[in-house]
């Protein structure tokens, strides 16, 4: 992603939660090529109920 010049890597990572229709989500930035996240961002995201 870039943004006003600047290159950014972006990583997530969802993990499953003890509800099975939510998963744990992390997002993570840092400048491109580093490894030293500058922002993360811990969330849950709603992946419906299974089939």
């Amino acid at each position: 992603m870039e943004i006003y010049g600047i290159d950014f890597d972006i990583t997530v990572t969802r993990r499953p939660t003890e509800d099975p229709a939510v998963e744990a989500v992390t997002l993570r930035s840092a400048i491109a090529g580093s490894d030293q996240p500058l922002y993360v961002l811990d969330g849950y995201l709603d992946i419906g109920a299974p089939s």
